[in-house]
């Protein structure tokens, strides 16, 4: 299965076309204000034509109403005043006494007169029409014919423009009605009051006006034009931003899934190694247990836990630790099939899920691949580290139906394989619950001695085999199960190492012992060197020295009445943290013995540099000295070793006066054993102090 990681679905805002609409738009609605202002102008123009006309026109009318109102006017007869031919009247023409002749005019002609007058000065014609004319210069054109026709319809003004000689004109025209004051001249036409006697047509030109609004329509055109591109300027800056707006959101948008992205990683994997972390892996193997009952499939599921891992974070740092599983976990990925989930559960349990396996000969096959793989020497800066792993398997449908039965089952079997020796597999099998609910209820008892004090230390004697004198004596453990009675230290003090719990054990065991030597020595007894064994964990962590000093001063005893004993193994764990520690505590005064010598590995350069006091020769060559001529050359040379490095050799395990013969011949005086006493409770003890 592949975990869930967020999707965006992002519709990308195509800013070029919504700039070009954008840009259309605008140019369309500069358009559209340039045309109409344009229209509006032309029609203002049109309407000071007509109002011109209709000015002209009211002139005219006022003109003929004075000429009908005061009757002709005589002038001068000239060029320019001709006798007009078509007023029959008497006295048309007169002489004066001065011999002066005056022809009379009338208003119509007058009125001629001044449109002449005005068509030459202003371009502003001005037509006195009928359609039944006196003159034939009155004649009405064809625009003036329909006009009178429409104003016998009963339209009152009619006005158009026209292009007259390659030139514009407002024609306006209006009609002409019969008064009283008219029919002194036109009576003989047959025309009455109210009639239509034509009309006045006036013509405008439009071209001055056109030229006069040249400027105003180019500030039009201008404006708008500088409006144009202000607008440009202004969308240019609008886009420009959104644009800027849009990056900086899809920026943000994209910071926002990466986040969600590795958030849902992080949900899934774990923050080491990238692995599918436990909440993951559930998911992945509910998913693989439904594929495989659907088609009758098995799967495997193989349970990983390193070997005393916590002995190198506690030794080199946590630091090297997280090196170290992050370099396991690159070997056994390369193993792996990428079908397959590998995940890290947490600390140093991992899990392969192998999903539709065939033959159990190849889930072997890869548990072997995994523990050689896991067994390589791995090299971290200065430090050279070899780690191990236990390996439990259990096989689905075979061992459990469910997830959290497969992972319990796998749990049991990894156990299992921890008790035989580590470093190994075990498959699950039915009987191994049975131990494993004995291995669960010995950790809670566990947990509750300490709370209910329940453990207790025997003391046993460390004497001198010539004297029989006390040298000095060690704490041993003991737990007083309520239920089982007296538990020996071999059946529980692995159960306390695996799970931790032997530091509050270790410290209660250091703190009791010093306690009671001084108590004895209150007492008055002679002081004599109390041994406390120091487990691997206790000696790695950083604090020892602060809590052995503290332990010293809460009890108030000397520091060169204790004793610690640690194994070779604790010192070359960790060479220069091991050296510190151990330089710090002689300078306190406190005694260092190696215990159980000759069981594991140093490397006597290293020895000569730490500051020790006594080497205890392990019990396995004490028990063959007599049967095993090995057993007595390795003590002996151990003894020599002491003695050459200049501390006291001591044997631990004596039972029988053979052991105890031989030790001396080889130069060991102090022992410790059955023969001499069996550990004792304190109040037993008491009789070695006298």
């Amino acid at each position: 299965m592949s975990e869930t990681t967020p999707q965006k679905a992002r519709r990308p805002l195509d800013l070029r076309r919504y700039t070009l609409a954008l840009l259309i738009a605008w140019t369309l609605c500069i358009g559209a204000s340039l045309a109409w202002n344009l229209v509006q102008n032309h029609r203002t123009i049109l309407g000071i034509a007509r109002n011109s006309a209709r000015n002209a026109f009211d002139k005219d009318l006022l003109y003929r109403r004075w000429g009908a109102l005061y009757g002709p006017v005589y002038l001068p007869v000239s060029p320019q005043v001709p006798p007009n031919p078509y007023l029959d009247v008497p006295e048309r023409e007169v002489t004066t006494t001065s011999g002066r002749t005056l022809t009379m005019v009338n208003p119509a002609y007058m009125t001629r007169m001044v449109y002449d007058l005005a068509e030459k000065s202003h371009g502003i014609r001005s037509h006195l029409t009928s359609l039944n004319p006196l003159r034939p210069q009155n004649a009405p054109d064809p625009w003036e014919i329909e006009a009178l026709r429409r104003f016998a319809e009963g339209e009152k003004e009619i006005s158009s423009v026209v292009s007259t000689e390659g030139s514009e004109y407002l024609r306006f025209m209006r009609p002409f009605w019969v008064e009283e004051a008219c029919l002194k001249c036109h009576s003989r036409q047959g025309y009455k009051i109210g009639d239509i006697r034509g009309g006045i047509s006036i013509s405008i030109p439009l071209a001055p006006l056109w030229s006069a609004n040249h400027g105003t329509i180019v500030a039009y055109v201008l404006g708008h034009g500088l409006l144009w591109f202000l607008g440009l300027g202004g969308i240019a800056l609008g886009v420009g931003s959104l644009r800027g707006q849009i990056r900086r959101r899809e920026a943000a948008e994209d910071s926002l899934l990466e986040k969600e992205t590795h958030l849902a990683f992080l949900a899934n994997h774990d923050t080491l190694t990238g692995l599918p972390n436990r909440h993951l892996l559930h998911d992945r193997l509910d998913q693989a247990i439904a594929r495989a009952q659907r088609s009758q499939r098995r799967i495997a599921i193989l349970l990983i836990e390193l070997d005393r891992f916590k002995t190198i974070n506690d030794s080199l740092g946590h630091s090297v630790g997280d090196r170290v599983l992050c370099e396991i976990t690159g070997r056994l990925l390369g193993t792996v099939r990428k079908s397959d989930t590998f995940a890290r559960l947490g600390g140093d349990e991992f899990l392969l899920l192998l999903d539709d396996v065939g033959q159990v000969a190849s889930i072997v096959t890869m548990a072997q691949r995994l523990l050689l793989d896991i067994d390589q020497p791995i090299r971290i800066d200065s430090f050279r580290v070899q780690v191990t792993a236990s390996l439990g398997i259990c096989l689905f449908p075979d061992d459990a139906l469910d997830t959290e039965g497969l992972l319990k089952c796998a749990e049991v079997a990894m156990y299992r394989a921890k008790e035989m020796g580590r470093n190994n597999y075990q498959f699950y099998t039915p009987d191994m619950n049975a131990r494993a609910h004995e291995f669960l209820e010995m950790e809670n008892d566990l947990r509750r001695a300490l709370d209910e004090d329940q453990f207790v230390l025997h003391y046993q004697p460390q004497v001198d085999m010539i004297t029989g004198q006390l040298m000095g004596v060690e704490a041993l453990l003991r737990w007083q199960h309520p239920q089982k009675g007296m538990i020996p230290p071999g059946d529980f003090i692995p159960l306390a190492e695996q799970t931790g719990l032997i530091i509050p054990i270790g410290d209660w065991v250091l703190r009791t012992a010093c306690a009671q030597n001084r108590a004895w020595q209150d007492a008055g007894h002679p002081p004599v060197t109390m041994a406390v064994n120091i487990s691997m964990r206790q000696f790695l962590q950083t604090d020892l020295v602060t809590e052995i000093t503290r332990t010293l001063e809460t009890t108030g005893l000397a520091p060169q009445f204790l004793e610690i004993e640690i194994t070779e193994s604790m010192l070359m764990s960790d060479f220069d943290n091991s050296l510190a520690t151990l330089q710090a505590l002689s300078r306190m005064g406190v005694r260092i013995a190696i215990d159980d010598f000759g069981s594991g590995f140093s490397s006597l350069s290293h020895l000569r540099l730490f500051p020790l006091h006594r080497l205890k020769i392990d019990r396995s060559f004490v028990r063959d000295l007599g049967d095993a001529p090995q057993s007595r050359a390795i003590a002996g040379s151990i003894v020599s070793l002491a003695w050459n490095l200049g501390l006291e050799p001591i044997a631990e395990g004596v039972e029988i006066e053979e052991q105890r013969d031989i030790l001396c011949e080889l130069g060991c005086r102090q022992a410790q054993g059955f023969l001499f006493a069996r550990p004792l409770a304190a109040a037993d003890f008491i009789e070695f102090l006298r």
